[in-house]
């Protein structure tokens, strides 16, 4: 017989969330098997059955699907919609896109994407991709992905279920430390980014690393997590040639941080690469428009966004897919860098 027992009182027997119980009710693939199995058991010991609005949001398919990103107007993030428009449009689904611009814009930009019955929803996570997760923000991902699917392209994040799609970072950052290192570079600065974000930290910690496994010690004084604007890397390189240890050589958090790194080496006349090499990151087409053109660590964001709608319709197909999507990265070399001047 059939008792009237609610998903909260299936969670708390099981050990588990809602978010949990629900995945085993609409089959979501990322469920270890032992967690499943427990949660099913106490599922048929009490005849539960999930209510029709619950059935109705696993059913429904509107040809459409979410993506948010942080600012559309940074180029990286355009490029990463580019490629994922062209993919849904491919598959017969139809792209909806937010800018969130900040955490707050983020969760409301989340609501409208749902209030619109998209079918699963993809996002570069801004709220996601800080050292100190916003619990409430975290919270309604983990609830959201219980019915709906969604594909974060961010870092992976301990205890979040939802698959992530990201670049691997790391070795697109050592491989430009160990580029510049060939070239007879040792007093190599990193700027831009902040030190609360996750990625700027993966990248910062990437160059540290490479630079000490060649036995070259960090200078703290060339570190500037100071920000992600162009504004922001200008900052930094007047404080960098204002200081006692010029570097020979700046690798930068991204595209943006190196125009203004770039705009104060010309204000100062300085020849790139003959004074000073710079290596950016993201190969936007901002690294290649600047005399010389930049070197740039490519972290595909368009195969990014054009992955993660690639497992959103598997997801929304009943597939499973893995909770971990890597992309490479690759140190596309161009007239930016050279070798040091004392070399």
């Amino acid at each position: 017989m059939k008792q009237n027992v609610t998903m909260q009182q299936i969670a708390d027997e099981a050990g588990v969330s809602t978010a949990t119980v629900s995945r085993v009710l609409t089959g979501h693939p990322l469920v270890s098997e032992a967690t499943r199995e427990r949660v099913q058991g106490i599922i048929d010991k009490y005849h539960y059955t999930p209510n029709s609005v619950a059935r109705s949001l696993v059913r429904r398919c509107s040809n459409t699907l979410g993506l948010l990103v942080q600012d559309v107007s940074n180029p990286y993030f355009a490029q990463m919609y580019i490629h994922a428009e062209q993919h849904a449009t491919a598959s017969g689904y139809t792209l909806m896109m937010f800018s969130t611009q900040s955490q707050e814009g983020e969760q409301a930009s989340v609501q409208r994407l749902v209030r619109h019955g998209v079918d699963g929803i993809a996002m570069a996570s801004a709220t996601l991709d800080t050292l100190q997760i916003n619990e409430a923000m975290y919270g309604a991902v983990e609830e959201l992905s219980a019915r709906l699917p969604i594909v974060l392209i961010n870092d992976p994040v301990a205890g979040c279920h939802a698959p992530f799609v990201a670049a691997r970072q790391d070795e697109g950052f050592a491989a430009a430390v160990n580029y510049l290192l060939a070239l007879g570079h040792r007093r190599i600065a990193f700027v831009g980014g902040q030190e609360e974000n996750r990625s700027a930290c993966t990248r910062c910690r990437a160059y540290a690393d490479a630079l000490t496994a060649h036995g070259v010690a960090v200078d703290p004084r060339l570190v500037h997590l100071n920000g992600f604007e162009a504004e922001d890397g200008a900052q930094a390189m007047a404080r960098l040639l204002a200081g006692e240890n010029i570097p020979t050589a700046v690798i930068c958090y991204s595209d943006l941080s190196a125009m203004g790194v770039m705009q104060v080496c010309h204000q100062q006349r300085l020849r790139i690469p003959d004074d000073l090499s710079i290596i950016s990151c993201d190969n936007t087409y901002l690294s290649r428009i600047g005399d010389p053109m930049l070197t740039s660590i490519d972290i595909h964001p368009g195969e990014q966004g054009r992955e993660a709608i690639h497992l959103l319709l598997q997801m929304i197909g009943g597939g499973e897919v893995p909770p971990e999507t890597r992309i490479a990265s690759d140190l596309v070399i161009r007239g930016s860098t050279g070798r040091a001047p004392e070399a």
